[in-house]
């Protein structure tokens, strides 16, 4: 699972100046992100291999194989796969509009191009930078190109607000987040087929459920849509599955008429058995539509911010609360009597039934609303409350981080920036130890090199230098440049021997994982390694001790 961000272009009647002209652009956006950006590159040194970040985001100069690369940021020290894109035209053209698919690959958001992008940024910052570029090439190439991935309209929004701070030709919404006009164009590809525009607008349109619902009632064949979405509802076997739940919302959320979902259910299923009105109603019922929209004020802790990007943790977080039976609620109220009445309309006879109803699915509603409710109060006490611990390690006068400014900022930032750098802040990797807990590790260290002396018994200092590339490419971590051109600096034995046993430790815990890449990064912080034995060393052995021929 991941989140992505996808740059699909067909190159029908494009020009490769026009195309270079528009590199050039999302280079100018790359090297202008309020946060310095990386790109990740294996630099080999004798028969050694290490991972090295660096800020040289273009790659293959002046070549007809240029490209830019990006993986993440300095800033948030987030990173995930790589997004490139070369200087170089892709040579895919059709005459075809580029959203059209084929009708059996309809449901996929593959078009009629290629996909340049499609890695996974997993809503890290640089999320933004890629989903920039991709917004200028579309803008530019409006007939050529699609962006599409996990974004949604409010990161795309404050994106366009800083693109169009930063270059003198505005850029403009993806078409995949513009309902009316996405279908106008799918029409057009599609036509006369309405039906399949239909399906490719369901795929493609980026907005809401509820927007989606709502565009192509107001802009396609209401007959068409309508049948459709009864065909969806038809594929569950019951009301209460989570996809017929999303259903149900979405009809009840956009045209605020229950009789006409009543409706619709009843016709969803005429084969084998219609949909039972009791059923219904439970359902609804869970969904706090009785309960007034301002009491509901508390779930809103379980939707995710529009302000903030969502990443994967986020996304797994959403999905493991609804698993688990986190409350949920849809944007549509009505009073209790006014719900038993409509519903006995339809079938008197279950008056008692529905009456009963309504009231257990009310009573638990309130129950979860109480419960959410001493949640928050408990979260908000703890956040009062909360211990910072013992006294955190104060790093020596004159110290500075081995990459520099940790911003492209020289002043304070201008208004549009500020969402990306919330962003930043928000995702930033922080690591606080005190001076006892980074010596305790040095003594651990220690006691290792004195189990493997034969290891550890070279005065060579090109051996410990070989010894830490090639563990840090056994262990899969890699170090800014500026933090290699430190530890290639660095003559002190003791601390490179150090150095070497801590990236040997064979733990993948991603913690540890995290926080030795933060102690290699900072110079100031070795000196704490050297200490003496301990009686209980964590890590006792190293099995992924580099073999390194020592002289």
């Amino acid at each position: 699972m991941g989140l992505y961000v996808h740059l699909t272009v067909n190159s029908h009647n494009l020009t490769s100046q026009q195309w270079e002209t528009t590199y050039q652009e999302s280079l100018e956006l790359l090297q202008k992100f309020p946060v310095p950006l990386m790109r990740r590159r294996v630099e080999k040194i004798q028969q050694y291999r290490r991972v090295v970040y660096t800020g040289n985001l273009v790659d293959q100069v002046d070549t007809d194989e240029e490209h830019w690369e990006i993986v993440g940021d300095f800033s948030s020290y987030r990173h995930a796969e790589t997004a490139s894109l070369y200087r170089r035209m892709p040579l895919v053209s059709s005459d075809q509009d580029v959203l059209w698919a084929e009708e059996s690959e309809i449901d996929y958001v593959n078009g009629n191009g290629v996909d340049l992008f499609g890695n996974k940024t997993q809503g890290y910052p640089y999320h933004l930078a890629v989903l920039a570029v991709g917004i200028l090439f579309e803008s530019r190439f409006p007939n050529n190109v699609y962006v599409f991935g996990d974004i949604d309209r409010s990161q795309v929004e404050h994106t366009i607000l800083w693109i169009n701070s930063v270059l003198s030709s505005p850029v403009t919404l993806p078409i995949c987040l513009d309902g009316p006009r996405l279908l106008t164009r799918l029409k057009s590809a599609y036509q006369p087929a309405e039906t399949l525009a239909i399906e490719r607008f369901s795929t493609l349109f980026l907005g809401t459920n509820e927007e989606k619902l709502a565009t192509l009632l107001q802009h396609a064949d209401r007959t068409l849509v309508l049948q459709k979405w009864r065909h969806d509802l038809a594929s569950y076997s019951s009301l209460s599955q989570f996809g017929a739940i999303d259903l149900l919302s979405q009809i009840l959320t956009v045209t605020q008429n229950l009789r006409q979902l009543i409706d619709l259910v009843s016709d969803a299923r005429k084969e084998p058995k219609q949909f039972p009105l009791e059923e219904l109603l439970k359902v609804l019922c869970q969904k706090f539509i009785t309960i007034d929209k301002p009491e509901r004020e508390p779930l809103f802790m379980f939707t995710s911010s529009s302000e903030h990007l969502a990443t994967i943790e986020d996304t797994f977080g959403q999905v493991f609360m609804r698993l688990a039976g986190a409350p949920s609620f849809t944007d549509f109220y009505l009073p209790r009597e006014e719900l038993l009445e409509i519903f006995c309309h339809y079938a008197p006879q279950q008056r008692d039934t529905f009456q009963n109803l309504i009231t257990d699915g009310e009573k638990k509603c309130r129950e979860e609303l109480e419960q959410t409710k001493t949640l928050l109060a408990t979260l908000e006490e703890k956040a009062e409350t909360v211990d910072p611990g013992p006294p955190r390690l104060s790093v020596p006068t004159g110290f500075q981080e081995v990459v520099g400014p940790d911003s492209n900022q020289s002043s304070a930032p201008a208004p549009e920036e500020e969402y990306i750098l919330d962003q930043v802040v928000n995702q930033a990797r922080t690591f606080h130890s005190s001076e006892e807990e980074i010596k305790e590790v040095g003594l651990q260290l220690q006691t290792l090199i004195k189990k493997h002396a034969e290891v550890f018994a070279s005065t060579d200092r090109q051996y410990y230098l070989y010894g830490i590339y090639q563990a840090s490419s056994q262990q899969g971590f890699g170090l800014r440049e500026s933090a290699w051109q430190v530890i290639d600096k660095e003559d002190n034995l003791d601390l490179l021997r150090s150095l070497l046993a801590l990236a040997s430790v064979d733990e993948r815990a991603q913690d540890f994982w995290q926080w030795r890449i933060y102690v290699l990064e900072h110079p100031a912080l070795w000196p704490y390694l050297i200490g003496g034995e301990t009686q209980l060393p964590r890590f006792h052995t190293l099995p992924s001790l580099p073999k390194v021929k020592r002289k």
